[in-house]
């Protein structure tokens, strides 16, 4: 399939041909050109207009299309042009004239400042299938990411794939009035605007609708209302963490099944659907920094949720792209053990994280002891020390020795 090459600030809508030499300048302007399951892609970090002209013209989808990012880059796609659209208030992005059962995927976008029901980022019509991969949604305000969308008869999943959703206010990720739809939300994070106020609502919308499928997600609300975080059919391996009052909250709803899942901060911490087992409530999950902005959704290396979650077989990475391997952990992010060692001396000023083979040098205390620690999250092949000094500590006699409740993985 064809990739039409797209730059706001290298392209030219008029003597462009789209190749990568010769891009165009406006995403309107490619998809203009393309063919059913073409690629867009984007050459540079601008921020677009969804039509690409000052009234930023609304895009309306034909046929099914992938909009990637190029790597290295971070392009913006702007509310703010969209609500001063052609139309006036329009989503950016329109399925109203497409065939059912098409496709649009977005891969490494920012989307920013879409605001209310009537300036999402894309109308599905009940026609299209949204799929957003690494992207970024910032600064929403009561809007939904996937209002309208195409039914369960569609084949692919409307999907949010090691996706962030931040600083956004009463943000409702689900809007829709049809028959059950086909969600799969995966290793993704989801975090308020006001450390006080911000909800980002994750909802199917109905509790009658089964398809919805939340798997390995990290949530961080300040809910002081009687809502739900959290409401799908199957909601596996992720954490719903409040930092509000959590006055008659219910942090996760499920309507088909729940296991292996993290709550802490809710009136009400899980409930509905088959209980599968192995869920934690009440219970921490010890971000690395949930109070630092953006938020730091790690894990750190005490958590409660390190090997607490089921295997999937279908997601191999976490947000990051790292792999994810049996146990596995629940949240976004698989746990990534900090490998070394740390060398410390009671007579000396030495202490730091080392590799698995090092060596020591001019001891200032000849006759101290040494001790060679593993950090608890260290589980690397067995480690080597070697040892030099003045001339006179070769004269040693006694072999060097691990002291006990010190040998690491090896002496």
């Amino acid at each position: 399939m064809p990739t039409i090459f797209i730059s706001q600030t290298a392209g030219n809508d008029s003597t462009g041909n789209g190749s990568e030499g010769s891009p165009y300048a406006s995403i309107k302007k490619g998809y203009d050109e393309s063919s059913e399951g073409d690629t867009l892609q984007i050459l540079d970090s601008a921020t677009y207009q969804p039509g690409g002209t000052a009234s930023g013209e609304r895009i309306f989808l034909t046929t099914s299309i992938n909009i990637t990012s190029t790597s290295g880059q971070t392009p913006t796609i702007d509310g703010t042009a969209a609500r001063n659209n052609d139309f006036g208030s329009k989503p950016a992005f329109h399925g109203v004239t497409a065939a059912a059962g098409k496709v649009i995927s977005f891969t490494g976008f920012t989307f920013n400042s879409f605001t209310g029901s009537a300036n999402p980022i894309v109308d599905a019509s009940n026609k299209v299938t949204l799929q957003f991969n690494q992207c970024i949604f910032q600064n929403m305000s009561t809007v939904a990411i996937f209002p309208n969308p195409a039914d369960a008869s569609s084949a692919a999943p409307n999907l949010l794939n090691r996706c962030e959703i931040k600083d956004s206010t009463h943000f409702t990720v689900i809007d829709s009035t049809g028959a059950d739809e086909h969600f799969l939300f995966k290793n993704s994070t989801f975090h308020h605007g006001n450390p006080s106020t911000g909800i980002s609502y994750i909802d199917c919308g109905n509790d009658s609708r089964v398809n919805g499928i939340m798997q390995n997600c990290s949530v961080l609300s300040a809910i002081n209302t009687a809502v739900t975080l959290i409401r799908f059919g199957t909601i596996e391996n992720t954490i719903a963490r409040n930092t509000g009052s959590g006055a008659s909250a219910t942090g996760i709803k499920a309507n088909d099944s729940r296991s292996n899942n993290c709550t802490i901060g809710f009136d009400t911490e899980q409930t509905g659907g088959t209980d599968g087992g192995s869920n934690l409530t009440n219970t921490n999950p010890l971000f690395v920094n949930e109070s630092s902005t953006p938020p730091d959704f790690k894990l750190q290396s005490g958590s409660p949720c390190i090997g607490a979650g089921k295997t999937i077989a279908a997601i191999t990475v976490d947000f990051d792209g790292t792999s994810r391997s049996a146990p596995y952990d629940i949240g976004a992010f698989q746990f990534v053990a900090t490998s070394g060692f740390t060398s410390t001396d009671g007579s000396e000023s030495f202490s730091r994280t080392i590799a698995s083979d090092f060596t020591i040098r001019k001891t200032a205390n000849k006759l101290a002891t040494r001790r060679f620690d593993t950090t608890s999250e260290n589980r690397q092949a067995p480690y080597s020390v070697t040892v030099s000094g003045p001339p006179n500590i070769r004269g040693r006699t006694t072999a060097y020795k691990v002291e006990k409740g010190h040998e690491g993985n090896g002496g």
